[in-house]
C-alpha cells in the first residue's frame, strides 16, 4: 500500500519540476516566498513561507499538513484537490516515479548504493544472482537516466500555472507584449500588442486579463494586436500566456475620475447613472432603481457595485487606517443572508472585509496579509453584522499587523505575510443592494481620502 507520505514526497518533486528552481534543499528564503505568491496567485489559497518550508522538511515540525495545505499544493501542481491526485496516483500505482513525459525534473536525489560495509559479509553472490543483478541495474539505470540532467539555474524563468511543462522553458525575451488604453474610465478597451512568433507550433497562446486564470483569451500566433475590455477600474497585471508558461507579465491600472455604480452580470455589467444613485449624502441603490431597469431580485439577488480606483496614492497597507459606514439594504427571499464585502483594492492584491446575516458567516472569507480566512474552519461570527442597522467598519495596517473593527469592537488581527503595498482604490459590494454613508482614508500624515459623497 503506498503511504501518503510518498505520494506527498511525489506531489513536492512534481512542484519542484515545474518550477525550474533546482532542488528544494538549495531554496533560500527568497524562492519559498515566491512560491508562496505563485501558489496564492494560481489557487487563491496563501501557504505562508514557513508552511512551505516545514512541508519541505527544512523547518522541523512534528505534526502532518493540514487539509487545507495538501489542496492547495495539488491544485498548484494541476490537481482538483489532494483527494483527486492521491486517487489518480494509486491508479498508477507508480507514486513516487514522475514520468519524464509528463515534467523535466531538475536533478533529484539518487539514494546512494550499497557499499561493502553495507553489505552483509556472510553472504556469497552467486553467478546468477550477479547476472540478475547487473540487469536490474541496467533497467534502473535506463528509467532513471532522463533525471541525471544538470539542475536548472536559479535564475530560470518561473512560470506560475498549475500544470507541469513537458519541454524546456522559453526564454521571455523571445516574446513581447506592452498595451495602450483607448480612453480613460470604463468601460475600456485596451490595445495590446505581442509578439508570439517563436511560441512553438504546438502551443496555444492566450492573453490572461488578471490573476484570474478564467480570464484567458486566445490570441493568433501569427498576430500581433488584440483588444480586450475591462468594465471595472482596478489594478490589473495582463498576462501574456503560451502554453502553460508564463514569458511576459504587464501592468495595468484603470483609474477613474468618479464613482462608478454596477450591476454585475456574467458578461457586461449594467451601470447606473452616478447623479440617481449619489442622493442624500450617500451612495444607495434602491429597489426601485434596479425594478426600472428590468433587473430581477428573485430567485438569484444580482450583485450591485460601487468602486472608485486612483484618487488616493502614497498610502501603504503597514501604514493606514480606513473608516467606512455601510448598511444592507435587501434580505428577502434569497437575500436573506446579506451578503456584503468591502475592498480594498491594492497594488496587485486586495483586502476583503466580509458582512453577513449573523446565521450566514460560516460562507465568508477574509483576504489580509495574504492569507485567506475561511468561516468554514475560522470562527468569522463577529462578521455577522448585517442587518437594518448602519455598520461602522474600521481597518489599521500597522509594522505588520492589519487589524479590523466593528462598531467600535476590535474583531480580528492579522499577522501579514507579505510586503507592503499601496492601497489604490475601493469597492463595495452588496448581494441585492445597499447604502454607503461616508469613509476616510488615512496616513501618518492625516486624511489621504475622503467622500460624503
Amino acid at each position: 500500500m503506498v503511504s501518503d507520505e510518498d505520494l506527498l514526497a511525489n506531489l513536492l518533486t512534481r512542484v519542484e519540476a515545474q518550477l525550474g528552481w533546482g532542488p528544494a534543499a538549495q531554496w533560500t528564503n527568497k524562492d519559498f516566498q515566491d512560491l508562496s505568491e505563485n501558489i496564492a496567485e494560481a489557487t487563491a489559497v496563501t501557504l505562508s513561507p514557513t508552511t512551505l518550508k516545514r512541508v519541505w522538511g527544512r523547518v522541523a515540525y512534528a505534526s502532518q499538513p493540514s487539509t487545507t495545505t495538501l489542496d492547495a499544493l495539488a491544485n498548484y501542481a494541476g490537481f482538483d484537490h489532494w483527494r483527486a491526485y492521491r486517487a489518480q496516483q494509486l491508479e498508477t500505482a507508480s507514486p513516487t516515479v514522475v514520468e519524464p513525459a509528463e515534467m523535466e525534473v531538475p536533478s533529484p536525489s539518487i539514494p546512494s548504493l550499497p557499499t561493502e560495509d553495507t553489505v552483509p559479509t556472510s553472504r556469497k553472490v552467486k553467478p546468477i544472482a550477479l547476472v540478475a543483478g547487473f540487469l536490474l541495474l541496467g533497467l534502473v539505470l535506463t528509467v532513471l537516466y532522463p533525471y541525471l540532467t544538470p539542475a536548472a539555474a536559479p535564475n530560470s524563468p518561473r512560470p506560475e500555472s498549475g500544470t507541469a511543462p513537458e519541454k524546456p522553458l522559453l526564454d521571455p525575451d523571445d516574446f513581447h507584449l506592452s498595451f495602450r488604453p483607448v480612453t480613460t474610465g470604463v468601460p475600456n478597451s485596451v490595445v495590446f500588442n505581442y509578439d508570439a512568433k517563436l511560441a512553438p507550433a504546438a502551443d496555444e497562446i492566450y492573453l490572461q486579463q488578471s490573476w484570474d486564470a478564467r480570464r484567458r483569451e486566445k490570441l493568433d500566433p501569427a498576430g500581433d494586436t488584440h483588444t480586450s475590455i475591462y468594465y471595472l477600474p482596478g489594478y490589473y497585471r495582463a498576462k501574456l500566456v503560451v502554453g502553460d508558461q508564463v514569458v511576459k507579465e504587464r501592468e495595468l491600472y484603470l483609474r477613474v475620475d468618479d464613482w462608478v455604480a454596477a450591476v454585475a452580470t456574467e458578461t457586461a455589467p449594467v451601470y447606473l447613472p452616478l447623479e440617481s444613485v449619489r442622493q442624500n449624502g450617500q451612495l444607495s441603490i434602491t429597489r426601485k432603481m434596479l425594478t426600472d431597469m428590468g433587473i430581477a431580485l428573485q430567485p438569484d439577488p444580482p450583485t450591485t457595485v460601487f468602486s472608485h480606483v486612483g484618487a488616493t496614492e502614497n498610502v501603504r497597507t503597514d501604514d493606514f487606517s480606513f473608516t467606512t459606514r455601510l448598511r444592507h439594504d435587501f434580505w428577502e427571499g434569497a437575500g436573506a443572508c446579506q451578503f456584503a464585502r468591502v475592498l480594498l483594492l491594492l497594488e496587485n492584491g486586495v483586502i476583503i472585509i466580509p458582512l453577513s446575516a449573523p446565521g450566514c458567516v460560516a460562507e465568508l472569507e477574509v483576504y489580509a496579509g495574504g492569507k485567506v480566512l475561511s468561516g468554514r474552519n475560522r470562527d468569522l461570527s463577529a462578521f455577522g453584522l448585517s442587518g437594518n442597522d448602519w455598520i461602522e467598519l474600521e481597518c489599521r495596517g500597522q509594522e505588520g499587523l492589519l487589524t479590523f473593527f466593528a462598531n467600535g469592537r476590535k474583531i480580528l488581527q492579522v499577522e501579514s505575510t507579505e510586503a507592503p503595498k499601496e492601497i489604490v482604490g475601493l469597492r463595495y459590494e452588496f448581494s441585492g443592494f445597499g447604502s454607503v454613508d461616508g469613509f476616510a482614508l488615512r496616513d501618518r500624515d492625516g486624511v489621504a481620502w475622503e467622500d460624503t459623497f
